[in-house]
């Protein structure tokens, strides 16, 4: 029986077992994590399997950020530098994105600093509807404004769109 078909086969007893599986496929293994209470589940019986290299129990909360699940640090890429993985970078910015001359004249100061993301909201979400809610899409176009010119050499808008 294929590799493939096998996992598809455990995944699915341990389902039945009322656990949920939290499958994260990598390019040389795949890592099941299982949630709910696997006190129940025999580990000796799932590390005989042939298509299972180690059984961990994790017992600690935030499974996808723990080390013990995912042991590999996190790098992510925003306009060209690294953040994680031994690279470090400076965000500096405006709670939220109010004008243009505001974004600019704090961008150009964030550069001078040294930092090399700008972040920005140009999303406000607020309770009441007659609170600032931000400057939404003409927020974002001064935040991308202000990378074109060169004030910033990259942004990150401080809500749910980034670029």
């Amino acid at each position: 029986m294929q590799t493939v078909k096998k996992v598809k086969n455990l995944t699915d007893w341990l389902e039945n077992q009322k656990i949920s599986v939290h499958k994260v496929i990598g390019e040389y293994q795949t890592i099941l994590g299982l949630i709910g209470d696997t006190s129940k589940i025999d580990i000796d019986l799932i590390q005989g399997l042939d298509i299972v290299e180690k059984v961990k129990r994790i017992s600690e909360p935030y499974k996808n950020a723990n080390r013990k699940f995912h042991p590999d640090d996190t790098i992510i890429d925003v306009g060209g530098h690294k953040i994680g993985g031994g690279n470090f970078q400076y965000f500096a910015g405006p709670c939220s994105v109010e004008s243009r001359e505001q974004i600019i004249s704090i961008a150009k100061d964030v550069k001078k600093a040294g930092a090399n993301i700008l972040r920005g909201g140009a999303f406000k979400p607020r309770t009441s509807p007659y609170a600032f809610q931000g400057m939404r899409a003409e927020g974002l176009e001064l935040l991308l404004e202000a990378k074109r010119n060169r004030y910033a050499d990259s942004y990150r808008n401080y809500g749910r769109v980034s670029y």
